[in-house]
């Protein structure tokens, strides 16, 4: 297979990935096939606005890593923040405003820079190389990124977590070569295939086995550690249980105004890397 046929293959498998991570139901306080849970400015139409508008940014982030790879890793890295900037405001224009896949941009569009540039140098396209590539394209951007910017009022949300928290969010799981997927979700999504559960159903309880292990900046933010230790606790008694318990808790986490968008981000980089390995 030549590189442009891989380059839209992983593009579309991206771009599947967040249409399924939107689909699968129910999600405990977010937006699904059923509702918007805690959100009151999108709904599933808005995601997949978004993901249609996002895929040809795949591509780019493909094709810049195969171009790239005769560089650092690292060295890579500030040039794919620019096609990163350009995702976000197609994504802006495609939702009205809504921050539908922010997070996503910066994980999926790195894992997709990692297959470029593994393809370019004929090296195996697995969940290993993938997130030892990426670990090394954003080592250190903790950091440097947090570092920076020392005014609060110019601090997004997860920057003033980790100010008061110390929780890195989606920047440390990049750096940390997407631990949190290789030890948990991953073999843990793998597992519930094994055991031929129905993909919505392995996807909803791989999303509240990440909900029970991950701090998520977006609950902590909405709800304080509080909260957030309750969401954990919660998820960890919930996710082998069936999907009318687990549709109770959304009702529960829609009521609390409470929505795990950093879990379901890496719901969709796990189902996303899971694919690659069946596919690429």
């Amino acid at each position: 297979m030549d590189a442009n046929r891989i380059f839209d293959t992983v593009s579309n498998l991206a771009r599947n990935a967040l249409v399924d991570e939107v689909t699968a139901t129910p999600k405990p306080g977010l937006v699904d096939s059923d509702n918007s849970g805690a959100h009151d400015d999108m709904d599933i139409n808005t995601f997949l606005k978004s993901a249609d508008a996002l895929f040809p940014y795949f591509y780019k982030f493909c094709e810049y890593g195969y171009n790239t790879a005769d560089m650092s890793e690292s060295d890579s890295l500030p040039e794919a923040r620019l096609i990163g900037i350009e995702a976000e405001k197609a994504m802006y224009l495609a939702t009205h405003g809504v921050n539908t896949h922010k997070g996503i941009i910066f994980s999926v569009g790195l894992i997709c820079m990692a297959v470029g540039r593994l393809y370019r140098l004929n090296k195996n396209i697995n969940i290993e190389n993938i997130c030892e590539t990426v670990a090394k394209t954003v080592s250190g951007i903790c950091i440097k990124d947090y570092s920076e910017i020392t005014d609060e009022s110019l601090m997004s949300n997860g920057e003033r977590i980790y100010k008061q928290y110390g929780i890195k969010g989606p920047r440390g799981e990049a750096e940390s070569g997407f631990l949190t997927v290789r030890v948990f979700s991953y073999p843990f999504m793998k597992k519930c295939f094994e055991q031929r559960m129905d993909k919505n159903t392995a996807m909803v309880r791989t999303l509240v086995y990440l909900m029970s292990i991950v701090d998520d900046t977006n609950v902590i933010n909405r709800g304080g550690k509080t909260m957030a230790e309750y969401v954990k606790e919660k998820s960890a008694t919930l996710y082998n249980s069936d999907i009318e318990k687990i549709r109770e808790f959304d009702k529960d986490l829609t009521e609390k105004r409470l929505s795990a968008g950093g879990c379901a981000d890496l719901l969709a980089v796990t189902w996303f890397i899971y694919n690659l390995e069946q596919i690429i």
